[in-house]
Order: C-alpha cells, then structure tokens, then sequence
C-alpha cells in the first residue's frame, strides 16, 4: 500500500529543489499554479499535498512530470500527452474533474475493476469512489488519488497523463 506521508516528504523536498534549480519563487509557482502563496508553503513545509490539477500544473511548471515530484520511479512515461498546457486547457478545477473522473474509468475498465474492488484494494471508502466517479463530484483528494493509483497498477502521470 502506498505511504502517502513518505510521498508527502518526498514532494516537498524535490519541490524545493526544482523551486531553486528554476529560480523561482513560492508566489511564482502559485501563480502559475493557480493557488495561492500560502498553499505553496504548506506544500514545501510538508504540511499537504495540492489537488491533482494543482500538482499539473505544478509539473509543467517546473518542467517535469507528476511523478518526478512525487518520487515515483520513471518509468519512461512522456511527460504530456497533449500540445496544449494543462494551464490553458484547464481553466479551473470543474473543468479538469471530468477529464480526471475518465481517467479512473478508463483504468477501471483496462483492468476489469469494479468501483467495489477498487475501494477494497486502495483502501479508499467506497462511497467516497463512487463520488469521485459521479458526474457532479469533486476531485479526489491527492492522498487517495495516490491510493487508487496503486490499485489499479500504474503511477500518477500514467493515470492523468502529466
């Protein structure tokens, strides 16, 4: 099962160090990341993760992948599928939820699971999957997003594609 608090300690160290490697600022990368100074604190003190679209564009960014700055192994995953940013394709959060809410489907369905199966595997609470999974829902949470991702056998990036 994955240890969200070692991913956690993980990003923030490899966020500050492609903070520095860049040369920007924590304001910097919460304007280009679409929150707020005081979040990107937070995320450098280890305090919590950003929702999955902040981490996005946080990546892109910094230039690198989601699972660069959450220490996963690279496994060779290109770094976007897209031409466009995620920061112009995206404008807010409810315009990225559906396009993560069919991420999970469709790993859902590569790998025969059931949302049942999914929650039994990760953890996760079923109705809490079964909200992620509802047209009108919010966005995972990054520590079950993390969670999920383990269940279903592939890493952040492979997921969303960043």
């Amino acid at each position: 099962m994955v240890d969200a608090k070692l991913i956690l300690q993980w990003f923030s160290r490899e966020l500050v160090e492609r903070m520095e490697t860049k040369g920007v600022t924590h304001r910097q990368v919460a304007f280009r990341s679409r929150t707020t100074p005081h979040s990107v604190m937070g995320y450098i003190q280890g305090d919590n993760f950003p929702n999955p679209l902040t981490l996005i564009l946080m990546a892109e960014y910094l230039d690198c992948t989601v699972d660069e700055l959450l220490g996963y192994k690279d496994v060779g995953f290109i770094k976007k599928h897209r031409k466009e940013s995620a920061f112009d394709i995206y404008p807010n959060e409810d315009s990225f939820t559906p396009y993560l809410r069919e991420c999970i489907i469709k790993q859902m369905k590569l790998e025969n699971m059931t949302a049942e199966t999914l929650a039994q595997l990760s953890g996760v609470n079923l109705q809490t999957i079964k909200r992620y999974l509802c047209v009108h829902s919010g966005m995972p949470q990054m520590s079950n997003l993390l969670r999920m991702c383990d269940a279903l056998g592939c890493t952040p990036s492979e997921l969303i594609g960043y």
